[in-house]
């Protein structure tokens, strides 16, 4: 069994990719603030159960045999409940990896799903 580092460093180019019907989110409103070699904690700054989807899963089979696929898209608008999913801060941003079927609603502009047809 490989041994873990007692000091894991995650590459500033790192990304998150969601396996088995999970999504990656960046929740709206978090920011973090640096002041040279300070580091001051996140502040919340709007509402935390809006985020911009950031990665979705791939397609995949399920135990019966059906294809499954995302219907939530890379930057659509999605609403969560307040505690759903788990919390995961990467490269100075927050980020909540969550169920696809977690999400409550999308929200999306009527003037752009008429023009997709």
């Amino acid at each position: 069994m490989p041994e873990i580092p007692k000091e894991f460093v995650v590459p500033d180019d790192a990304v998150l990719v969601p396996i088995s019907g999970r999504i990656c989110m960046q929740i709206s409103g978090f920011h973090e603030q640096m002041y040279g070699p300070i580091h001051l904690p996140q502040q919340h700054t709007g509402d935390q159960n809006l985020g911009v989807v950031t990665q979705v899963y791939e397609p995949y089979i399920d135990d019966y045999g059906n294809s499954i696929a995302p219907v939530v898209r890379i930057g659509d608008m999605v609403i969560i409940g307040k505690y759903t999913g788990t919390s995961v801060d990467l490269n100075r941003e927050r980020f909540i990896i969550c169920r696809e079927m977690d999400i409550l609603a999308c929200v999306r502009s009527l003037s752009k799903e008429e023009d997709n047809g």
